[in-house]
């Protein structure tokens, strides 16, 4: 019996802690964009519980036929700018982005929070995964956390023109304008005359 309930303890304690796992995900997962349009994707953090990320380095890649790196923005939560070193490096299709807290990681709260933004201009239609290659998130004291990760994609549309009226339907419109106006001028003027 004292088996039993030792498994039983291990298995609640081991769900429990997987329901509290970090998680760091590209959101939103799944986005349509038009070509030509900036396309914007949040690194975020999840399932913190009593965790605390003092720094992490992330390596994440997509189709750079589909997608061009214009840049990243961080947020506040690991104390930054001020309190943290933050950079980024980008290649052809890839982009590295880290960051370490120097401060008391005071923005934390162990809610859901944005790490970073990553912000693409997009280059032709298809279809783009935004993959982790690489991650690695330590806590305040530098001990490894072990986070699971999850990637996006982004769907580029082509954008739909409006046709153009043709130039000889628009010279009509406007002499049909021109000759209401005059007759509305000479109407005016023939019936004060009277």
């Amino acid at each position: 019996m004292n088996v039993f309930k030792l498994s039983v303890l291990v298995l609640t304690l081991t769900l429990a802690a997987k329901a509290n796992a970090l998680l760091i995900q590209v959101t939103p997962s799944n986005q349509t964009v038009f070509l030509g349009d900036v396309a914007i994707f949040d690194v975020v953090a999840t399932g913190l519980g009593t965790d605390l990320i003092g720094a992490y380095d992330a390596t994440l890649s997509w189709d750079a036929t589909l997608l061009s790196f214009l840049g990243v923005t961080f947020d506040t939560f690991l104390d930054g700018p001020s309190d943290a070193i933050q950079g980024s490096s980008s290649g052809v299709g890839t982009a590295n982005v880290f960051e370490v807290s120097l401060g008391p990681l005071s923005f934390q709260n162990g809610a859901d929070f944005r790490l970073f933004s990553l912000v693409f201009d997009t280059l032709g239609v298809g279809v783009s995964p935004v993959n982790f290659d690489s991650l690695v998130v330590s806590d305040a004291s530098g001990r490894a956390l072990e986070p699971a990760s999850s990637s996006g994609s982004i769907e580029i549309v082509a954008t739909t023109e409006v046709p153009e009226p043709p130039g000889l339907a628009l010279f009509f419109v406007a002499a049909f304008a021109l000759v209401v106006v005059q007759r509305e001028r000479y109407c005016r003027a023939s019936c004060i005359a009277l």
